[in-house]
């Protein structure tokens, strides 16, 4: 799976606006994203960049298919119009 930089991604989804629901639960799970990859880090405590590599791998794939899901509800939204903020973040995420 080819994905955007995370970080982007997040910050078209805060443009949004905390009052759109649809965009807060996307920032909520990027956020749970990225708790999991501050837990550990490669140079900390003894962590290499391999133990970092096989932790994130533990947890990226479920968090990661969350994110896809609820883009892809998003996208396929009747009243989603093409050119709204929102429209464009899940465009960018999705492409």
């Amino acid at each position: 799976m080819r994905i955007a930089c995370l970080q982007h991604v997040k910050r078209d989804f805060v443009d949004c606006g905390k009052e759109d629901k649809d965009a807060q639960e996307v920032v909520d799970i990027l956020n749970r994203f990225y708790r999991e990859d501050k837990k550990h880090k490669a140079g900390v405590n003894g962590w290499t960049v391999e133990d970092h590599l096989a932790y994130r791998q533990s947890y990226a794939p479920d968090i990661l298919q969350d994110l896809l899901e609820k883009l892809e509800e998003i996208s396929s939204r009747k009243d989603l119009l093409p050119k709204s903020t929102l429209a464009q973040a899940v465009g960018y995420a999705l492409n």
